[in-house]
């Protein structure tokens, strides 16, 4: 069977639509990024979290926004920490992390005030060994909210990331030095692993 000029044409156009034009929209931020597995069967993770800080010493009586940096505390007392700011809304397409370590027998993290756009605007956490807890689930109004975590699974890292749509109050968060089991970090609307 022979192709006429036109369906060669045809076949052609069909060819570089359907390889070319996703490649380039992808390329350009045109296309959403796709959220789900690899062929491996690994998560493809919808966030990016920061791996190193820099030292920013004592957070101990400090009110500090998460924003400022990729920075890493030790928590001796307590401190607040909140998103960009706070109160007003956050900003959008945030993605921040900071690391927090304590020479007690862990940390706990008191929501004083958490108002974000559900499911879309989240906190992860992330502990020493790499698991990482939170995302979707720890999103919404979670005014209240107590989050801890051991000293075996210090320093623990703390990424807020919103998208580009709606935002809301953000959050203010007490940290204070000591381990709360009853409120540990596998329990709770932020113990999901990611």
């Amino acid at each position: 069977m022979e192709f006429t000029t036109v369906q060669k044409l045809l076949f052609f156009c069909s060819y570089i639509l359907f390889f070319t034009v996703p490649f380039v929209l992808g390329a350009t931020g045109y296309l959403p990024k796709s959220v789900g597995h690899s062929s491996a069967g690994t998560r493809i993770a919808e966030y990016s979290m920061a791996t190193s800080f820099v030292d920013g010493g004592a957070l101990d009586s400090l009110k500090l926004g998460i924003c400022d940096g990729n920075f890493k505390y030790t928590i001796s007392s307590s401190g607040i920490i909140e998103s960009e700011n706070y109160p007003a809304p956050y900003s959008r397409k945030s993605s921040c992390t900071n690391q927090f370590d304590s020479t007690a027998d862990g940390i706990t993290f008191e929501f004083q005030s958490f108002f974000t756009e559900k499911q879309s605007d989240f906190i992860v956490f992330r502990d020493s060994e790499g698991n990482d807890f939170g995302g979707k689930t720890c999103s919404g109004d979670l005014k209240g909210t107590r989050v801890s975590v051991d000293s075996s699974r210090l320093p623990v890292s703390i990424h807020f990331k919103s998208d580009d749509k709606k935002q809301e109050s953000g959050f203010s968060i007490a940290i204070s030095a000591g381990y709360d089991p009853e409120n540990d970090l596998k329990n709770g609307p932020c113990a999901s692993k990611t």
